[in-house]
């Protein structure tokens, strides 16, 4: 007879068979090491068996519940966490060990008791430590790839770190790779104004123009922590072309150091710059309108006040311009206008003022003159302009400008004011003898 239960192991057919035996898990092969940060936790009983899954770690080790751990892409990471188990179930104090595994990344391994230390039971947490290095390596990839020029300087001002755009902008101005990078040279000091030029102004966000060793003395309060940011546009031009960059210096309060960076801001000056240019000139002669004229003005009273010169200015008109519009056409009197214009400027001072007002009317600005020198000075005009016959679209025209000379007063000048007391002197002139110059 059989012993009681024994049918539970034999067929239905009376055969008897063997007791059905668990299969023990297959250990699965070592997965390859993981894209990202090793991190996970598991179980271990007494007797060093894993007592529940642990994904998490199944790259790094050979993890299959109810077998002792296993090595994967890292030898001795298995052997280090089972001694570290082993030390915990001895002593019954928490344990935290930082190992750089052969072949790996540097990992924190945390072993910590768990239930009645009878059962020796420890859980296990795996944590890879970042890598300072590449740290730093992904910061400068990242800095790398900013389009725009980019430094760190240190609390006394030194280049610490520069990206690739600073570097192939300075290779492209002529230095050489090991200049490029320019580590250690002080910026501060790269500031510093020439003395054997002028001093130079340029833009800022924070006060209007500022001069070159405002500049610096605004850098070295940013490294000394006296301010936080400072913000200057700034011309860098060469023989080849014109270039204007907007430089933004910032603070970092720990480590104490200072980003600077260099915007490449020319298509928007030149833009600028073009907007400028048709708002305050004559879109036919090139010369300054009224509103460049007005600008001007201002700029020569305020000069006046302050130095206490004298200042004067001339209206000149065309000498029977309608007749020339109407023999000739309207395109050779724009062309005599651009040639009168050419001719005036060609005979005043390279720092006098040349605009027109409106139709054939031109406003000459002569600072540093009295009314009597400025008299002298519409009458050369008047000679070159009225020397030789212009030659214009195939017509020979004989032609002469008559002019008005007024004493600026620097507290209250304006074109309206130059164009009151000039138009009745100017007027008289127009209908006696034309071709001259009188004083207002």
């Amino acid at each position: 007879m059989s012993e009681p239960g024994e049918s539970d192991r034999t067929s239905g057919r009376g055969g008897s068979i063997r007791p059905r035996e668990r299969r023990a898990d297959k250990p699965t092969a070592a997965a390859p090491p993981p894209p990202g940060p090793i991190a996970g936790a598991l179980v271990l009983d007494g007797a060093g068996r894993i007592m529940a899954p642990a994904p998490q770690l199944a790259s790094v080790l050979t993890v299959v519940p109810g077998r002792e751990l296993g090595d994967g892409p890292y030898p001795g990471l298995a052997a280090s966490l089972v001694a570290l188990a082993r030390e915990v179930t001895t002593s019954g104090i928490p344990q935290e060990v930082e190992r750089a595994i052969d072949g790996g990344p540097r990992l924190r391994l945390i072993a910590t008791p768990i239930g009645p230390l009878s059962l020796a039971e420890t859980a296990l947490c795996v944590v890879e430590v970042p890598n300072p290095r590449d740290d730093r390596d992904r910061l400068n990839r990242i800095v790398d790839g900013i389009p725009h020029q980019l430094a760190l300087l240190d609390s006394s001002g030194k280049i610490v770190t520069t990206n690739r755009t600073w570097r192939e902008t300075a290779m492209g101005h002529g230095a050489t790779t090991e200049q490029a990078g320019a580590i250690g040279l002080n910026y501060l000091e790269a500031c510093e104004p020439d003395p054997a030029q002028p001093p130079a102004r340029v833009a800022t966000a924070d006060h209007g123009d500022a001069s070159i060793e405002e500049i610096r003395a605004g850098l070295a309060q940013l490294v000394a922590g006296e301010r936080d940011s400072l913000e200057v546009e700034y011309p860098c031009h060469s023989h080849d072309e014109e270039r204007w960059y907007l430089m933004h210096a910032a603070r970092i309060a720990s480590p104490p150091e200072v980003v600077v960076t260099h915007f490449d801001i020319t298509r928007r000056k030149r833009a600028e710059l073009r907007l400028r240019e048709l708002a305050d000139h004559d879109p036919l002669t090139g010369l300054l309108n009224r509103r460049g004229l007005a600008v001007a003005l201002e700029r020569e009273a305020q000069r006046a006040r302050r130095q206490g010169h004298a200042c004067a200015a001339v209206l000149m008109d065309c000498d029977d311009f309608k007749t020339v519009n109407a023999i000739h056409g309207h395109a050779v009197g724009d062309a005599l206008l651009t040639a009168i214009a050419t001719r005036t400027a060609r005979a005043l001072r390279p720092y006098d003022v040349l605009g027109r007002v409106g139709g054939d009317e031109f406003i000459l600005l002569l600072p540093e003159l009295s009314a009597p020198q400025a008299a002298k000075a519409a009458e050369r005009v008047r000679r070159t302009v009225a020397g030789t016959p212009f030659e214009l679209k195939g017509a020979r025209l004989n032609h002469s400008v008559s002019m008005a000379v007024v004493a600026l007063d620097p507290r209250a000048s304006s074109i309206e004011a130059i164009l009151r007391d000039a138009h009745g002197a100017l007027l008289r002139a127009k209908t006696t003898t034309k071709n001259c110059v009188v004083t207002a």
